[in-house]
């Protein structure tokens, strides 16, 4: 990293350095979780300041040790003194999507977030400091599409979950209470994604049913096609989508941008230019393979299974990226009596960024509306 903005100063250094203090004045802290795989995968995520370090106790669990330390030691504290145990709060992880890491992505919703919510805000592997040394298979076009997919993806972050000790590994055994019981202990635990980062949301929400509560799908084309992009490439005469989301030149930046942001202010060459050459050439090649093994918009995805949350899918009248229409076709696909749908107005693909006043007001409504039940069709 090392920016050559302007007389050796970069301006995104900077921003990146003031968005970490950010993050520190919200109450998070980055942690860097290393998954106890074959693979050496670490994730780095922003996480609440409590489950830093190694002390893995719960809130109630350390309230109750200094109790007992406060009166002589285990047992001490009788039971009627007691203090009840607070329910705990609802964890809440927000999923980037082709952004260079996961500060610039969500900047302006931490502080509205971190009020009600457990907030997790992980890089996705091979963005900021989130790594992989898993290989790729070259042995089949099927193994190789699946190898860095978005299911990977969201495996790796649950993985992480789990080391951090917000959930707990899913019991596959229903022939007893025990797994109720379980299920009751856990944390609810809540996935915002946008584009690629809700990608890996529908993920989590497939293979994790019983851990993951409730669902926000911002701006993410799970339903599209293999030819959905064509035309937006052809406008743009790009020949492949990585042009647009992993600028290498000035010029793409300013296309990447124009296609994203539906309202805009004039961007001058020398910052585009520090942005390409700090937030773009690391894991460049890894990025766009990411782009390469996804699943979702290629004929292997379909038929997409069904889900049994609770949804809201938010998206912007003018995405030039993935048309409204997949916004309908996905509500429709999750059920509309199961999915809430939102378009925001005079808005384009980032949605959080264009509008973050009433983008956060959508989310806060929709997790903090009572849940109900969910059942599968």
């Amino acid at each position: 990293m090392g920016g050559s903005s302007c007389l050796g100063f970069s301006f995104i250094e900077f921003k990146l350095k003031w968005l970490e203090y950010r993050f520190r004045a919200c109450g998070l802290r980055p942690q860097l979780v290393h998954l106890m795989d074959s693979n050496n995968t670490t994730i780095h995520c922003w996480v609440p300041w409590r489950r830093t370090g190694t002390n893995n106790k719960s809130e109630e669990e350390e309230e109750e040790a200094e109790e007992e330390e406060a009166c002589g030691g285990i047992g001490s504290v009788p039971e009627n003194k007691k203090r009840k145990k607070k329910k705990k709060r609802p964890a809440l992880m927000l999923l980037h999507g082709f952004a260079p890491n996961a500060l610039l992505c969500w900047e302006n919703q931490i502080a509205a977030f971190v009020r009600d919510f457990d907030v997790y805000v992980p890089d996705l592997l091979f963005f900021g400091n989130s790594t992989t040394t898993q290989q790729r298979e070259e042995q089949g076009e099927e193994k190789q599409r699946q190898r860095w997919s978005e299911a990977f993806q969201a495996e790796c972050l649950m993985h992480m979950l789990q080391v951090l000790g917000v959930q707990q590994k899913q019991n596959n055994n229903n022939n007893n209470s025990s797994s109720s019981q379980q299920q009751q202990q856990q944390q609810d635990l809540h996935v915002l994604g946008t584009s690629y980062g809700g990608m890996v949301a529908f993920r989590m929400a497939e293979l994790y049913p019983t851990l993951v509560s409730k669902v926000v799908f911002s701006s993410s084309g799970i339903c599209m096609l293999p030819t959905n992009n064509d035309e937006m490439l052809a406008r743009n005469n790009l020949s492949h989508v990585s042009q647009l989301l992993l600028p290498s030149t000035v010029q793409q930046m300013r296309v990447g941008i124009a296609t994203a942001i539906y309202k805009q202010n004039r961007i001058p060459d020398f910052l585009l230019r520090d942005f390409v050459e700090v937030l773009y050439e690391e894991n460049r090649a890894e990025r766009k393979q990411l782009l390469d093994d996804m699943v979702i918009g290629t004929p292997e995805a379909f038929p997409l299974p069904q889900l049994t949350q609770k949804f809201l899918v938010v998206w912007g009248e003018y995405d030039e990226i993935f048309n409204i229409s997949l916004a309908y076709e996905l509500q429709k696909h999750l059920g509309t009596q199961r999915a809430e749908m939102v378009v925001m107005k005079n808005c384009g693909h980032a949605l959080q960024i264009e509008n973050p006043r009433e983008f956060n007001r959508i989310i806060l409504n929709f997790l903090q509306s009572p849940a109900e039940k969910s059942t599968k069709d």
